[in-house]
């Protein structure tokens, strides 16, 4: 299984999750789609579907284009609602919070941001285990099981220089609906359980004008080396590819 990173900033967010054999699954629809054809070499009909965290334009602009090729797209009610396209509810054909993609299991979970009901997932599949993709959210409490690979937000440093100069409205909106590096670790140490499952840490949406593309991943590799994990830790930027471990096939 491969983690393909197309975008993760407020310029645009894609990532394709890639495995060795059958379906990809592609998360969120905020960058061209031709640029997504060139990493998928333009491989459509080998696309099982796309989630949808919520319908900012940097995450679902490019939904009714995926939509054009025959894709199906997945997100809440509410964000479908938004997005105003044929967006299939996530509701609508699991109230249990499950969904089976081809090989992949989702699980979806509410997330804190200024959209309609923002979510994050939850994913099984068979050549990776379970990855946890948390991103655009004011917190996270929940606590999780069996995580294997972690991708989580870290948008800013509330300690950063230039963050303490932006203006307060922006600054306000920023600590109301993204996650910090600070919060990053505190949700490793609390709330990742049985940590000796994590084999790879991969850092989103990292803010252009307030986050540390080099000591953030360093933050988190110490963070880490407490815990007695030394594990990748890799910064997801346009066309990153993050190979992730293969395991046997988990069950939540």
């Amino acid at each position: 299984m491969k983690l393909k990173v197309i975008g993760s900033s407020s310029g645009g967010n894609c990532y394709i999750l890639k495995p060795d054999s059958g379906k990809m699954l592609i998360l969120e629809a905020g960058i061209n789609i031709k640029e997504v054809g060139k990493m998928l070499t333009y491989k459509w009909k080998d696309v099982a579907g796309v989630l949808i965290t919520h319908e900012h334009q940097d995450h679902a602009a490019y939904v009714s284009e995926f939509q054009a090729r025959g894709i199906k797209v997945y997100a809440t009610s509410e964000t479908a609602e938004r997005i105003n396209n044929q967006v299939i509810p996530l509701q609508f054909v699991s109230k249990k919070n499950v969904l089976q993609i081809e090989d992949f299991k989702v699980m979806w979970f509410d997330t804190v941001h200024d959209a309609a009901h923002p979510v994050s997932y939850f994913i099984s599949h068979p050549e990776m285990g379970k990855l946890l993709f948390i991103t655009d959210t004011a917190e996270i409490s929940q606590k999780f099981r069996g995580v294997n690979h972690l991708c989580i937000e870290t948008n800013y440093d509330p300690n950063n220089a230039a963050f303490a100069r932006l203006s307060e409205s922006y600054t306000n909106r920023v600590l109301l609906s993204h996650l910090s590096i600070d919060q990053a670790e505190k949700f490793i140490i609390n709330n990742i359980l049985d940590k000796e499952k994590l084999e790879s840490v991969t850092l989103l949406h990292l803010s252009s004008r307030h986050a540390d593309k080099q000591d953030f991943p360093k933050r988190i590799k110490k963070t880490l080396s407490k815990l007695g994990r030394d594990i990748p830790v890799e910064v997801a930027q346009p066309y990153t590819i993050i190979n992730l471990k293969q395991y046997e096939r988990p069950n939540f």
